[in-house]
């Protein structure tokens, strides 16, 4: 049951995260002042699209906030699921989605993922990509890849090589566009917090893959 606790709690966290994220980015162009104006050849550079509009992540393991941060470098603004994945759907994550966004990343556990999948079908998000990270029962990591987001059988290799690094949350965050489907298993030993099993997942809405 979500209690106005956890759901304020919630709240709090995220919107903390979210301040922190906008305080730290700088923009891009600066309104210039009258003696520095640009001449008429000059354009403004252009800036970076970020591969997403959030990402959402289970603060609870060092593996999520490395693939977050790698992501949150590249301009997408974090939203930690600070406990609980249904509190953040209704208080921060749909209200996102009905503003137009539609397209989030995200890394936790199994039932993170099957709450924001559910409750995202009523936005019309779907899971484009999604890959398990398995260490139940061993030291050391498989990691299990589907989605719409495949590429190219020659590519695998590859990313199988970026898998089997020891950062590889942050190789994953930053191959996530060309994320081959394949079953790639490693001697890379789990992280001290890895809680058995997590998942990686792409939601997004049809039209925005």
């Amino acid at each position: 049951m979500i209690t106005k606790r956890r759901f304020l709690t919630g709240m709090a966290s995220t919107a903390a995260v979210a301040a922190t994220v906008s305080h730290s980015t700088t923009s891009w162009a600066a309104t210039p002042t009258a003696a520095a104006a640009p001449s008429a050849v000059e354009t403004p550079p252009t800036p970076a699209i970020p591969p997403f509009d959030a990402v959402v992540f289970n603060e609870r393991y060092s593996d999520a906030w490395l693939f977050a941060q790698v992501l949150r470098a590249q301009g997408v603004p974090l939203m930690p699921i600070a406990g609980d994945a249904g509190t953040l759907w209704y208080g921060v994550l749909r209200a996102q989605v009905l503003s137009g966004r539609a397209r989030f990343a995200g890394m936790g556990t199994p039932m993170d993922l099957m709450i924001l999948e559910s409750l995202g079908r009523e936005a019309d998000l779907r899971v484009r990509f999604r890959a398990h990270h398995d260490a139940r029962g061993r030291k050391t990591l498989t990691h299990s890849i589907s989605g719409t987001h495949a590429i190219s059988r020659s590519e695998g290799p590859s990313l199988a090589a970026e898998l089997g690094a020891q950062d590889w949350p942050a190789r994953l965050a930053a191959a996530l566009p060309r994320a081959a489907s394949g079953l790639i298993a490693t001697n890379i030993q789990r992280s001290a917090d890895h809680p058995g099993m997590l998942v990686s997942w792409v939601l997004a809405r049809r039209e925005t893959t």
